[in-house]
């Protein structure tokens, strides 16, 4: 009997905050995949490209390969420069990070299909009072048109190396340029900031914004790994024949 799928989910609080939520993006995937494949999360807060690259083998190496992966960094590498905590990664660094950490993956099982989820927005005022209160920053922090050049560079890695890609910079301010509008329309929001519960962080609104973008783009991009195209992982219960159970 095959062995469940391996779904590794990784990056930084975009993809470890889900999973401090029953309505987050990650706990919505396990429940879909069910019997069908191990969702298991290697996201690590405040973590930037280069920071998740240096310890790269010790976090793809705490579990096998996996058959799906996502990558969802260059958030805190789009803090301004000079913000407190060395936050702050150069964009072509971030961006040749991004393409070595998905060469790592591929080392690792060259079958490995990557899906690339790009950085979300900021609320400039919102995120402002966040830094202020959780890092005491008070100059720097994120803006949300300085982050448009990392979610772009993300993208441009995905396509470069020919990789499934969400761009939720650009989608969450402009649902309709979304490929996927058709399966997020009913959780678009009026104010793009909602998707945000601090000015960074993914409400409730945000984990579905990209719940849905993913499984759109999954089932559009990798329809062999539709939750609702895998066999369950051992007998359904009702169905064991009893008179000749197995050994």
């Amino acid at each position: 009997m095959a062995r469940p799928l391996r779904f590794v989910l990784l990056g930084d609080s975009l993809t470890e905050y889900s999973f401090r939520t029953v309505h987050g993006w990650g706990p919505r995937l396990a429940v879909d995949y069910s019997r069908k494949a191990d969702v298991i999360p290697r996201a690590f807060g405040g973590y930037t490209t280069r920071a998740f690259l240096y310890y790269i083998d010790k976090i793809l190496s705490s579990c096998p390969p996996p058959d799906v992966a996502t990558l969802c960094l260059g958030g805190n590498d789009a803090a301004l420069p000079g913000t407190t905590g060395g936050y702050h990664v150069p964009v072509q660094e971030m961006k040749e990070n991004t393409a070595k950490i998905i060469k790592e993956i591929k080392k690792r099982n060259e079958d490995t299909k990557i899906i690339l989820l790009t950085p979300s927005i900021a609320d400039d005022e919102v995120a402002a009072e966040y830094c202020l209160r959780e890092f005491d920053i008070v100059e720097g922090g994120w803006k949300l048109e300085y982050g448009k050049q990392y979610a772009d560079a993300a993208q441009a890695v995905a396509q470069d190396l020919d990789l499934p890609y969400i761009n939720f910079w650009r989608d969450m301010q402009n649902p309709t340029q979304s490929p996927f509008y058709g399966n997020i329309r009913d959780v678009v929001q009026p104010d793009f900031r909602r998707y945000v519960y601090d000015g960074m962080h993914l409400s409730t609104a945000g984990h579905s914004f990209v719940y849905k973008s993913l499984k759109a783009l999954i089932r559009r991009d990798l329809p062999q790994f539709c939750s609702d195209s895998l066999p369950v992982f051992m007998p359904i219960y009702q169905d064991i024949d009893w008179s000749s159970p197995p050994e």
